[in-house]
């Protein structure tokens, strides 16, 4: 028997583009959703935030819902059932990253079909944007040309060994397996025990703030919407993730997806409480 039931937006691609326009990016988001109560909620949620929605279509499937346990200690358990989302076409993704172009971050995950998400990073790399992967839910068989077009990717220790084949090792060895599928860049998310940033020349380890965790739903998300934050800012790719440990753990200590996302002031204030005297 569970406790009380909560309804919350989300969704991977939706949090990480609240994630990052609370912290101050300018967010576009591409995505689909139905034309019932839920697609309303989730638009709301996002034009709250300060995303433009303008490439978000509406279709007639109903919208992708995510069903979350939120185990004792705040670990969660997750089912999903994609709804609109599924029908997101390349078509789509072309049209919505049109005016994409150097300077940009473009952060795909894999709760969207892979064919369209293989048209944003191809797409997002021919126009001189950044290609940000968040290889989350894990698929063990990722297409090579699709691995040529990322330039980070940021999976975590048990998606690390789903696209490894293999079980989750030491940090170095698997930063060395993950370079190796072709990015020129990983960040290995390790929850706790803080993150590591390796490229081809550098391996460097990004420890987590100690917090009490309450609900780690969209922990990841954060993360990731503050790390492409942090390299739109122009921060390089361990201040970027140094940034996005601190805005993740403070989403850990608050109830739900996109409502535990930090705003920049919230980061700002936590640093500053914790800034040495």
């Amino acid at each position: 028997m569970g406790r009380d039931l909560a309804l919350f937006p989300g969704g991977k691609g939706a949090n990480q583009a609240v994630a990052a326009a609370r912290l101050g990016a300018r967010v576009l988001m591409v995505g689909r959703v139905g034309p019932d109560r839920l697609g309303d909620l989730l638009l709301g949620s996002l034009r709250a935030a300060g995303v433009d929605t303008v490439a978000v279509e509406r279709v007639r499937r109903s919208t992708g819902v995510a069903l979350i346990q939120v185990l004792p200690g705040g670990d969660n358990a997750i089912v999903v059932s994609p709804g609109a989302n599924a029908t997101l076409t390349p078509a789509a993704v072309r049209s919505g990253l049109a005016t994409v172009g150097p300077g940009d971050i473009v952060l795909c995950q894999l709760e969207s079909p892979l064919d369209a998400v293989c048209e944003a990073l191809q797409a997002a790399k021919v126009r001189g944007a950044t290609t940000v992967l968040d290889p989350a839910p894990a698929l063990r068989h990722l297409p090579e040309a699709l691995w040529r077009t990322v330039d980070i990717q940021t999976p975590n220790a048990p998606e690390a060994a789903i696209l490894l084949g293999r079980r989750p090792g030491d940090p170095g060895r698997t930063l060395r397996g993950l370079l190796a599928l072709g990015p020129p860049a990983a960040v290995l998310t390790l929850g706790e025990d803080g993150a590591w940033v390796a490229t081809g020349d550098r391996t460097e380890h990004v420890p987590s703030t100690p917090v009490q965790a309450l609900d780690t739903t969209a922990a990841g998300d954060t993360f990731n919407g503050a790390l492409a934050t942090g390299l739109s800012d122009g921060l390089d790719l361990v201040e970027a993730a140094r940034f996005a440990a601190v805005a993740a753990a403070i989403s850990v200590t608050r109830p739900g997806a996109q409502s535990s996302c930090p705003t920049r002031e919230d980061v700002d204030s936590w640093l500053a409480e914790r800034a040495p005297t």
